[in-house]
């Protein structure tokens, strides 16, 4: 079964305010702003993620995310969870948080057939998913990992 430690939820605006901060962080007092603003915006999409499962849940995953000395930063620096607003997704497991990472990980899954169209059956699949490969592992290494198929089903 697929086990989801943490997920964000964030809009592609919220990406691009992310990747520009990133970019302009020079001097390390702008270093320490831009990282305590990333750590912000990754709050707010940890929320963002949170909010899609019920409300007696929420805050539950949250404190499994945040152990030890992370409680201090949950507790001080972070707003507060909503926790009484229904969630709009209905689950088919009491397994909440790993259900809806499967179906998240399977929604993107679809997206990049859809996106790319090349099944395995495809002449070319090897050719194109070896140039999308290397461009992310060029350009987004940390998702590039994304792009191994072993882990995918019908693909």
């Amino acid at each position: 079964m697929l086990r989801i430690e943490n997920q964000w939820s964030h809009s592609w605006h919220c990406r691009d305010r992310i990747a520009v901060c990133w970019i302009l962080a020079t001097g390390s007092a702008h270093q320490t702003q831009t990282r305590l603003y990333f750590d912000l915006l990754r709050n707010g999409g940890e929320q963002n993620y949170l909010r899609l499962l019920p409300p007696g849940e929420r805050n539950r995953v949250l404190s499994r995310w945040y152990q030890g000395s992370g409680q201090l930063k949950l507790d001080y620096s972070y707003a507060e969870m909503e926790n009484t607003a229904p969630s709009q997704v209905s689950f088919a497991t009491s397994a909440h948080n790993e259900e809806l990472g499967a179906r998240l990980l399977q929604n993107f899954t679809e997206q990049l057939v859809d996106l790319w169209g090349v099944r395995r059956t495809h002449p070319q699949f090897w050719d194109v998913l070896h140039d999308i490969t290397r461009w992310h592992r060029e350009h987004q290494p940390l998702q590039a990992g994304v792009f191994d198929i072993n882990r995918y089903k019908n693909l």
